[in-house]
């Protein structure tokens, strides 16, 4: 478009190529004019092509710069998204470390309330047979608990573990369990597992003792066939469970 009115702005400001032009034509006639526009015309429609192409050129430009606009905003975004996520895995640090901390003092502080009621509770079943025990020369302090494992399956299932509090005194020992409370399971578990120490200590007629803060009236029953020592507070009723047999506590 631009050489078209260069073109047009020549014919109309210019004498000289006016002049030159109606020579031009005078020259060549009507053929040769007709020639001339023909020319003209290839120009002109080039013009116009090239004049398409810059404005989709410029177009592209323009969309180019838009969309790089659009980039540096997400980038701009995500930058953000970055921070707040580092933020977010820092605060998230602090508050496991807060945690693992509690945990900690909770551990602590549930380790040595343990410990306090082991002492407690062993204070207390000393004190509630005191008078059994005074009664029968018996010192608990002297009490150990043994644990015996039957790695070859000689007395039952390969591998378990039966233990029991042993007490020596006077050529006697005392197998002993205390329980704060007995049921008639219990009993028969602890004849099973007193003959098989018996057995596996070479115990010549060991003194059987169970003690117990309650038990049941059916737990009360079962020692006498067994040849067991029940020793216990409080007898408290209860409904005989239904069970397969006899069945370890460990």
């Amino acid at each position: 478009m631009a050489l078209k009115a260069d073109f047009l702005k020549l014919l109309r400001e210019d004498e000289e190529f006016r002049k030159e032009l109606t020579r031009l034509l005078g020259e060549y006639g009507s053929p040769g004019l007709n020639e001339l526009r023909e020319v003209l015309k290839e120009v002109l429609g080039a013009v116009n092509k090239l004049t398409e192409a810059q404005l989709k050129w410029q177009e592209e430009i323009v969309e180019l710069r838009n969309n790089t606009v659009k980039l540096e905003e997400s980038v701009a975004q995500l930058a953000e998204a970055q921070r707040k996520s580092e933020e977010s895995m820092r605060e998230l640090a602090q508050a496991m470390i807060q945690l693992t901390t509690k945990v900690e003092n909770l551990n602590k502080s549930v380790s040595s309330m343990g410990q306090r009621w082991g002492v407690d509770y062993e204070e207390l079943i000393r004190d509630f047979f005191q008078d059994f025990a005074e009664r029968e020369g018996l010192d608990f302090s002297y009490v150990n608990k043994f644990t015996y494992k039957d790695d070859s399956d000689k007395y039952g299932k390969k591998g378990r573990i039966y233990e029991v509090e042993i007490l020596a005194k006077d050529g006697k020992v005392y197998l002993i369990e205390v329980k704060s409370f007995v049921e008639e399971d219990d009993v028969e578990w602890f004849d099973v597992k007193t003959d098989i120490l018996t057995q596996a200590l070479n115990i010549t007629n060991p003194v059987k003792l169970m003690l117990g803060v309650n038990t049941t009236d059916e737990a009360v029953k079962a020692p006498d066939a067994l040849g067991i020592r029940l020793i216990y507070g409080d007898v408290i009723e209860a409904k005989r469970k239904e069970k397969p047999g006899v069945h370890p506590e460990t």
